[in-house]
């Protein structure tokens, strides 16, 4: 199903430039960046990279990128920007990537655009090696930190971290540990998930 990424690539390109957008590069990524690179990971798969932005953010501090999208256009614009790069064009429902292949995983304003959530939050978890981290932002009316928490496989154990600022107060909830929800605004969520390991 096109959610009309492919026909307006080009503005959005044309929008983000090559540093992104006032609002990424001075309110969202200096919260974004520290925390995906604050447990060292050594390789990182940004699901829903779009132009490769973010991924030739963390390629800057040391850290081996995949970017993965749906949308054609925008994965040859990260291609041409980064040809060192690897882009993937798919879905984050289906990652091609084989079980515990990555440090970090981030989702950067891309799970609004994912058509279902409920499979791609697993995915990532699938591809997510054991101590890794799941690092996501969204804009959206209602908080996905709760959601990601719930459908992460209970064979998981996650700390849930939300914030700024991160709160270390744990609840139970389905056999998993999770921070308490925090949001700077009602339509603006930001969560990392840390601590994965195997139980």
């Amino acid at each position: 199903m096109d959610n009309g990424w492919q026909d307006s690539a080009d503005a959005w390109v044309a929008d983000m430039g090559e540093s992104g957008d006032f609002g990424r590069r001075y309110v969202l990524d200096p919260v974004m960046l520290p925390r995906a690179v604050a447990r060292s990971p050594g390789n990182a798969l940004d699901v829903g990279c779009g132009e490769g932005r973010f991924c030739r953010m963390l390629q800057s501090r040391g850290v081996e990128a995949v970017g993965v999208d749906p949308t054609p256009a925008l994965v040859s614009v990260a291609r041409t920007r980064d040809p060192r790069g690897t882009y993937v064009k798919a879905t984050a429902e289906r990652l091609p990537f084989r079980e515990e292949a990555f440090d970090l995983v981030v989702s950067y304003l891309s799970l609004i655009d994912i058509q279902d959530v409920e499979a791609a939050v697993p995915e990532m978890a699938r591809v997510l090696r054991p101590g890794g981290a799941v690092v996501f932002l969204t804009a959206n009316m209602w908080d996905y930190g709760t959601l990601v928490a719930r459908m992460i496989p209970n064979r998981f154990s996650i700390r849930l971290s939300v914030g700024p600022p991160v709160n270390d107060r744990y609840r139970s909830k389905r056999g998993m540990r999770a921070g308490e929800m925090y949001s700077s605004s009602p339509r603006c969520s930001f969560a990392s998930v840390t601590g994965v390991s195997m139980s």
